[in-house]
């Protein structure tokens, strides 16, 4: 029957890795979710974010809702090129592509379940002639918005 099938499929719990983060209650917490989960260089490179000290009197320490958001992103689109991660002055979690040829795509997590993006497009062009696009989605949505697709290289 069809209703069984749609109650089985929405019965199903979530991979392990879905729980784990989401319960995560420490910034180290996820970044060794992570690593456990398979994304060794992803959960190197947010320790090494995390260890850098905090000197500047307007930088905020990482915001943990904005990594659990990035690490939930980044677990649910293993497909994905392997991006440049840095911390904002407010301490969320910022990603970018650089698609040659294609465009620049920025993912900054507000939180755990939102993200705002940026897509700039034709960058060999003066500033003027340049595309851009912009706004704020669900995490579990925005790959469903964006134009750019940063599939180019499958990492680990």
């Amino acid at each position: 029957m069809p209703n069984d099938y749609m109650y089985i499929e929405h019965d199903q719990e979530p991979p392990a890795w879905k729980k784990q983060l989401k319960s995560a209650s420490t910034i180290k917490n996820v970044i060794l979710n992570l690593k456990i989960f398979g994304k060794s260089s992803i959960a190197d490179r947010l320790s090494y974010l995390y260890d850098i000290p905090v000197d500047e009197p307007y930088q905020k320490p990482i915001d943990l809702e904005s990594i659990k958001g990035f690490a939930l992103f980044i677990m649910d689109n293993v497909h994905l090129s392997y991006p440049d991660i840095v911390v904002n002055p407010d301490g969320r979690i910022v990603v970018e592509w650089r698609l040659e040829g294609r465009g620049t795509l920025i993912f900054e997590f507000l939180s755990s379940a939102h993200v705002e993006y940026l897509e700039v497009y034709h960058e060999h062009e003066s500033a003027s002639q340049r595309q851009y696009a912009s706004g704020v989605s669900l995490i579990d949505n925005i790959m469903d918005i964006v134009r750019l697709r940063p599939y180019d290289v499958m990492w680990q």
